[in-house]
């Protein structure tokens, strides 16, 4: 099974055309129109029909469109888990180790010789770079416009803008919110990502608050029992 091709499959089917998925991918229409072959050799059946203006699903192309999308959220969200457990891991190794005496991160880490404080709670923010008056905004603006966004949130993301039929394009793909912000301010479009609702950023555009139910909650970990630095004890402090 390639996972590519089965993504690929998916932008194909949700863009109505194999061209319309070539500008997003910025993949060759050859290239797209050789997986799918590909795919249809592979399960020994005809996946789409090509019409005049919009490709048509067949019953099996309808199944592994159904299927593809939930191998693909599995995929994110195994991945997602076990990145969190990674870094918790490697969190929990530097404290017990004495490389350092406080950790910040996002996992949860369960081990009795640690204790943790929560820092902040994550939501989601739209930055608007677009330079476009957006009064009143609200989710809805963002329909038919570019969208950037970390790739972590992908999955989420585009669930929610399907239940919410919100049709965005994705022109790029980014690995943190930094690098978001960045293209977005670059190409002038809609970034979307996770930050503490308190905090403050120097950044001189419109930042909306989004109606997205889902947090992330930050934590500070160290060692329990521990004589802290008198730089950790006031770092802890400032944090009641």
């Amino acid at each position: 099974m390639n996972i590519e091709y089965l993504k690929n499959f998916i932008a194909i089917v949700e863009e109505g055309t194999i061209l319309g998925a070539s500008k997003k991918l910025y993949i060759a229409q050859p290239s797209l129109s050789n997986q799918i072959q590909y795919l249809e050799n592979e399960y020994d059946c005809k996946l789409i029909i090509r019409g005049s203006r919009k490709i048509k699903l067949t019953q099996e192309g309808e199944v592994l469109y159904k299927k593809a999308k939930n191998i693909i959220e599995l995929l994110n969200q195994t991945k997602k888990e076990i990145d969190e457990i990674k870094v918790g891991i490697k969190a929990k190794e530097y404290l017990l180790q004495g490389i350092c005496e406080l950790a910040i991160v996002n996992a949860d880490i369960n081990d009795d010789l640690l204790e943790s404080k929560n820092i902040y709670e994550e939501k989601f923010f739209c930055f608007d770079f677009t330079g476009q008056n957006n009064n009143n905004f609200d989710i809805t603006k963002l329909n038919n416009n570019k969208v950037i966004y970390p790739r972590v949130y992908d999955t989420y993301l585009q669930n929610y803008f399907k239940e919410n039929n919100i049709n965005v394009e994705v022109p790029v793909v980014t690995t943190s919110t930094i690098s978001s912000l960045e293209m977005g301010r670059l190409m002038k479009t809609f970034v979307i990502a996770p930050m503490p609702e308190k905090e403050k950023i120097n950044i001189f555009i419109p930042v909306y608050s989004l109606p997205i139910n889902k947090l992330y909650i930050r934590k500070i970990y160290y060692l329990k029992d521990h004589n802290l630095s008198h730089a950790a004890k006031l770092f802890l402090e400032c944090l009641d």
